[in-house]
């Protein structure tokens, strides 16, 4: 029975019978039943004094690595995670949530109203703002620009950032990781680094992928079809073996993906792709996270051109045959995932704005308030 739901009483031949008459216990019974009694009082007692000593455990509890979250200054406190649009202000690490692993030194993230794009530094959960979108003129009618996808380029210490609006094609950006003045450097969305920083991969309004080699400035064209997103190929991400250029197809309107790969270096267009999964038409493989491995974790989950809903699974695939090697489950739907440079730390995006991580045997929260974020 659902909960809530009201059950009608069942027909009169359908009730169960009536219990038998009960027997009221003798004197020596009860005397019995006294000391049994007393003896639960006393067990019951016993076990209390000795919870004080112990501390209770948590289950929701966050593990290793959690952020104790700290607003800043001026700024109001977050009422509901779902719509928070604030920075994700992480305070300071407790000493007893510290991993033993090392993790990547930065993490920067997209506020989840796309204005701000943040710096976290992960040793002291310090946060700094790296670029800042204007605020809304009151005579302009269309809203400013807003931040999407973010790219760390731990090697090169510069940041590419996403900007969504106006040109609709989106421009990708490339600002200093310690601040500066950001460069327009290529047109398209969902951008892509490869692991040798040298090009930058986007996504067409025409239904294909751009490739940018980012010294000299040589463009390559994978032409393509327009899906159901209106674009070719979405979320993008590069193969650790540099070669390999991961993407999801939109099937449907409905959000509904499939998981493609093509050789970006030998291709001459998207027809050359190849579809990896998933087998079942009733699922949708994104968010593609390539592994130091080979293998490739995609999210298992509803719905990419939607708010994501219901519950989320990890997938590890194979990346030669697609098959399917394990999985995880995650706390909830997902809105971005990447494994930092080494491929060894899974970072994602939780549709509450809660940004965690996982690696080395451990995993925890970082933040809140994020929409994007990458190490």
């Amino acid at each position: 029975m659902s909960s809530g739901a009201v059950e009608a009483a069942p027909p009169e031949d359908q009730r169960a019978p009536s219990r038998p008459p009960v027997r009221r216990p003798s004197g020596w019974q009860w005397a019995l039943l006294g000391v049994v009694a007393l003896a639960i009082v006393g067990l019951g007692a016993a076990l209390l004094l000795r919870s004080d000593d112990e501390p209770t455990s948590d289950p929701t509890a966050g593990t290793a690595g959690d952020v104790e979250q700290a607003q800043d200054e001026g700024s109001d406190p977050a009422t509901d995670p779902e719509t928070d649009a604030t920075a994700p202000d992480a305070g300071e690490i407790t000493d007893d949530a510290t991993p033993v692993v090392s993790l990547p030194p930065v993490v920067v993230m997209v506020v989840r109203d796309g204005s701000r794009v943040v710096v976290l530094d992960t040793a002291t959960g310090e946060t700094r703002t790296l670029l800042e979108q204007p605020e809304a003129d009151p005579d302009d009618p269309l809203p400013p620009n807003g931040f999407g996808r973010v790219i760390l380029d731990p090697v090169a210490d510069v940041v590419f950032v996403e900007e969504i609006g106006e040109p609709a094609a989106g421009v990708v950006r490339r600002v200093p990781l310690g601040g500066g003045e950001p460069d327009a450097v290529a047109l398209g969305s969902y951008p892509a680094l490869s692991p040798d920083g040298a090009r930058l991969a986007t996504a067409d309004i025409g239904g294909g992928i751009s490739i940018l080699e980012l010294d000299g400035g040589d463009r390559t064209e994978l032409d393509g079809e327009p899906d159901a997103s209106g674009l070719g190929a979405v979320n993008l991400a590069w193969g650790h073996d540099g070669r390999t250029l991961w993407f999801e197809r939109i099937t449907d309107v409905g959000g509904s993906s499939e998981l493609w790969r093509v050789d970006a270096l030998s291709a001459s267009s998207l027809d050359d792709a190849v579809l990896v999964g998933p087998a079942d038409d009733d699922q949708s493989w994104t968010l593609p996270a390539p592994r130091a491995d080979g293998e490739v974790v995609v999210i298992e989950q509803c719905c990419t051109l939607t708010r994501p809903r219901g519950s989320a699974n990890g997938v590890v695939i194979d990346a030669t045959t697609g098959d399917v090697t394990s999985t995880f489950l995650l706390e909830r739907g997902v809105f971005d995932a990447a494994y930092d440079s080494s491929g060894s730390f899974f970072l994602y995006v939780l549709v509450d704005g809660t940004v965690r991580w996982q690696g080395g045997g451990q995993g925890g929260q970082l933040a809140t308030g994020a929409s994007t974020a990458d190490w």
